[in-house]
């Protein structure tokens, strides 16, 4: 049995992030405004995670100090 992922399939089971997206792109929100909502929202271990993912953050030496 084959299943071919369509574009129609990521949005319905995307829908918020589709909407969200949809709505930067028209200028509804902004895109700084919604980076730093998400960033805010999700813990420091998964902004973390997101950054090094991402290519965002390079892995940094820990500070003994923390």
């Amino acid at each position: 049995m084959s299943f071919t992922w369509t574009a129609k399939d990521a949005r319905r089971s995307r829908a918020y992030t589709c909407k969200l997206i949809e709505m930067a792109e028209e200028g509804l929100i902004d895109w700084e405004s919604l980076a730093r909502d998400a960033l805010g929202w999700m813990s420091e271990d998964e902004v973390k995670q997101f950054a090094r993912r991402n290519d965002y953050i390079q892995d940094e030496p820990e500070d003994d100090d923390e």
